[in-house]
């Protein structure tokens, strides 16, 4: 495989369940992985902007999550734990040294768990428009959660065009409707089964009221979250902030959830940032 280069591989969890992920090769061998975990019936096209920034110089591991993409889509109930273990099986697979993890949305109670419960796999962890869980974190609004009843007895597609733009900030599809189109006809290529998309929900609400299963992580993290969030309130950054008070958290004033697509260029420099910070910046050659 040629630098630069992308590998779909295949690990199977301890449930059996096989869980892909698109491997990126760095120019630099030497760099630092990158665990990419998409959110609630998202996939790796969900981290374009990031991939197109960081591939060059990080070994990217973009996860499949069970019932998405090319990974298995098992009859539910599903659990962040679950899914979390299906994370780490991938980076054992691949024998990859500590991780540097990037969870957006549900990929971020996934990135926590992951942390908790796999701290030899885990080096840091950024979560954008996440949360921590448990007491004190808000749930998806009422208004958002109508919203998904109200359609979801859609057909995948169509499911996703009635739902999609209130992910934005209010306004954003109207002012950005190229940008905005792309995304959509990305998230169109890859479907997700309603059903795989109700068992991650409810593996998601289920980690909102309880959060992390054991220890919380002591590893390194950030957090990054809009001020226009309605999916995932942007309270929970500070929800975060209050569990793991040694987390760097960065409001974007006026984002919506889909913050690292709205806005990839701010979003890129905190993440950056944070690799910097714990010592996984790429040197110059």
């Amino acid at each position: 495989m040629e630098d630069g280069d992308a590998e779909l591989v295949y690990t199977t969890a301890p449930d059996g369940a096989k869980i892909a992920a698109e491997v990126f090769v760095p120019a630099r061998p030497w760099a630092a992985t990158l665990l990419l975990v998409p959110g609630l019936g998202y996939g790796p096209w969900s981290f374009a902007p990031q991939r197109a920034d960081l591939a060059a110089e990080y070994r990217l591991v973009l996860l499949h999550n069970r019932g998405t993409g090319q990974s298995d889509a098992p009859p539910g109930p599903y659990s962040i734990d679950t899914m979390a273990d299906g994370a780490a099986a991938v980076l054992r697979s691949l024998g990859a040294r500590r991780a540097h993890v990037v969870g957006t949305s549900m990929g971020g109670y996934i990135s926590l768990q992951l942390a908790s419960a796999h701290p030899d796999l885990v080096a840091s962890v950024v979560m954008i428009a996440s949360s921590p869980g448990g007491p004190g974190a808000l749930p998806v609004p009422e208004e958002t959660a109508t919203l998904w009843r109200d359609h979801a007895q859609l057909p995948g597609d169509e499911f996703a065009r009635q739902t999609m733009p209130n992910s934005f900030a209010p306004g954003w599809v109207e002012e950005h409707p190229r940008e905005y189109a792309e995304l959509l006809a990305a998230r169109l290529a890859s479907p997700v089964p309603p059903e795989a998309w109700a068992a991650q929900s409810a593996a998601g609400e289920e980690f909102l009221t309880h959060g992390v299963r054991g220890a919380w992580p002591d590893q390194p993290v950030t957090g990054i979250h809009g001020t226009a969030d309605r999916v995932v309130p942007f309270e929970n950054l500070a929800a975060l902030g209050r569990r793991l008070p040694q987390a760097h958290l960065t409001d974007l004033q006026g984002a919506g959830h889909l913050c690292w697509l709205e806005r990839p260029g701010d979003v890129n420099a905190v993440i950056r940032s944070h690799l910097a910070s714990v010592g996984a910046a790429t040197p110059a050659l």
